[in-house]
């Protein structure tokens, strides 16, 4: 840690307080925050540094990992600007496997005393071989040495502040482990409780002892994390396929709110009336503590699961009818949410409500909804830059020099790139596939008719471009009138990562710099893209080639 007088070395210290020492209640400056996902399975929380070739992650426990491209399955982040809030309880992560490893299940856990015997920790989850990691802070009450003791059956390991407490990660019968720290008073630390079941009884208890007082249960009040939320994406992610049963590629977006009646049009363009199918994710917050009634208004069929539990099955054609499910809550908890539904033929209807004690029926609204982070590109290209090794650059084209086109990307960022580096300038969404034919073409413009016109570009702004053809000469068309302008051929090159934003692009990076203040990418065609940090929602680790598709 840092040491020294100076009112420069008290910044640094402060800065770097939130891990090596007691933890802070705000942050100096911006930095970004997030969970990280392993191709080899696994799932690490946060804050988030890429360094050209390399994400370099502080995990909770204050423990840095350096993690390569070939390793990173995707990073969804956002900035964190010292705002976020604490909420009770530990975080806990609820793997199928015993190596920390497997399908994960989140849920908060207000204290951890379990005694599971041979029941599963939930439904749904296996009673053997599982494995769970709580993350959150922890609040002491006076100065002093604290010990803390960990009774479980299995293995079991501890880490207060960055600080190896306890590391007994072997099979054994049910007994107890202590380690001894010194806190200071009234102040939060970072705190990590691993577990492992391995067969038999499952038992698993978290205690300490007070300075001055005896040994108890951690109690919930003392107990809290942060969530790793983006404030703002309130609803649940809606991945809509065509077909009744999932399959085949979605197109994703977030719904605020579970309320819809499609009658004439289908729920997404390009989408009919008749069969389709949209799977809802991410979590809700409890409104009241007690039993919650959940009501499922559809036609026609639908599934709702709450915490894992599978709440409604109605899975089959019907006209408009309501099902419900019951399960007991606890207000301000979060609690995973997934609603599936199918649309057969006819008027197709999706609505999510509930009750409870002193609630009266009513939509579950977009305040209580948090989204889970979009799984895919959309299908849908956006308007914006297809650059040569295959990235795409969202936005709307301004204008264009001798030697750059302008771009203006998201609400702040305008960009200037060099034509160079440029495939193509596109005006209208298109679909995937009439994107992947544009490839294959000449030089030259599609016409919202539908017609190609072989030709080069001359000037373009928001309002109209000018092309020159070999046969036709120089032309003039209304910007509205053109949908997709080729500069040159285009494919999809190998790159380390793939970057995505929030305003939709998709840039194929050999090279990021990326942390709470900055956003630099090198794209594969030598392209260098300078964009808000809070721009960036998730990069993906990419196959050392993947130019053939992924």
């Amino acid at each position: 840690m840092h040491s020294g007088n100076s009112a420069f070395g008290a910044i640094v210290l402060l800065a770097g307080f939130l891990w090596n020492g007691a933890m802070a209640e705000i942050d100096v400056e911006p930095r970004l925050r997030g969970t990280v996902e392993l191709k080899k399975g696994g799932k690490l929380e946060g804050w988030i540094h890429f360094d050209r070739e390399v994400l370099l992650l502080t995990e909770l426990t204050g423990n840095e990992r350096r993690i390569s491209a070939a390793d990173l399955k995707v990073a969804h982040v956002h900035l964190a600007d010292g705002q976020l809030k604490n909420s009770p309880g530990l975080q806990g992560s609820y793997f199928n496997e015993p190596g920390l490893a497997g399908l994960i299940t989140e849920r908060v856990d207000g204290v951890v005393d379990f005694n599971w015997g041979r029941m599963a920790p939930m439904p749904d989850f296996p009673a053997d071989n599982f494995s769970v990691r709580w993350d959150g802070e922890i609040e002491s009450i006076i100065a002093g040495s604290y010990s803390f003791h960990v009774s479980s059956s299995e293995g079991v390991r501890l880490w207060v502040n960055g600080r190896s407490l306890i590391d007994r990660w072997v099979n054994q019968s049910e007994r107890e482990h202590s380690g001894i720290i010194q806190l200071e008073g009234r102040q939060r630390y970072p705190i990590r409780l691993e577990y492992f079941e391995g067969g038999g009884d499952a038992a698993v208890h978290l205690l300490w002892t007070v300075p001055e007082s005896g040994k108890a249960v951690i109690p919930g009040r003392q107990l809290s994390h942060r969530p790793v939320r983006e404030p703002s994406r309130n609803g649940l992610l809606g991945s809509y396929h065509r077909g009744s049963n999932f399959k085949g590629d979605a197109v994703e977006r977030i719904d605020r709110a579970i309320d819809f009646s499609w009658v004439d049009t289908g729920p997404v363009a390009g989408f009919g009336i008749n069969y389709f199918s949209v799977r809802w994710e991410g979590e809700v917050e409890a409104p009241v503590s007690g039993p919650v009634t959940f009501h499922a208004t559809t036609d026609d069929g639908v599934r709702v699961w709450v915490g894992a539990e599978m709440i409604i099955d109605e899975w089959r054609p019907r006209e408009a009818a309501e099902s419900r499910g019951e399960i007991v809550m606890e207000a301000g908890r979060r609690y995973p949410i997934r609603m599936d539904y199918y649309q057969a033929t006819k008027s197709a209807l999706a609505r999510l409500s509930w009750s409870g004690p002193a609630l009266e029926q009513q939509l579950v609204p977009e305040k209580n909804l948090f989204a889970k982070p979009p799984s895919k590109p959309p299908r849908e290209i956006s308007p914006g830059l297809v650059l040569k090794g295959g990235s795409f650059l969202a936005g709307r084209v301004t204008g264009m020099n001798e030697k750059d086109i302008q771009i203006s990307c998201g609400a702040t960022t305008q960009l200037q790139v060099r034509k160079q580096n440029i495939g193509a300038v596109q005006f209208v969404p298109l679909n995937a596939g009439t994107f992947a034919k544009m490839s294959g073409r000449r030089s030259g413009c599609v016409l919202r008719g539908g017609d190609y016109l072989v030709a080069d570009l001359v000037s373009i702004d928001e309002e109209e471009i000018e092309m020159r053809s070999p046969v036709l000469g120089r032309r003039k068309f209304k910007a509205e009138d053109v949908r997709f302008i080729k500069l040159g051929d285009f494919r999809r090159e190998r790159a380390n990562f793939e970057v995505r934003t929030r305003s939709g692009s998709l840039l194929r990076a050999n090279w990021l710099m990326l942390d709470g203040k900055r956003a630099l990418v090198k794209d594969n065609s030598f392209c260098w893209i300078n964009l808000a940090p809070g721009e960036v929602t998730a990069v993906y680790g990419i196959v050392v080639d993947d130019s053939k598709g992924q």
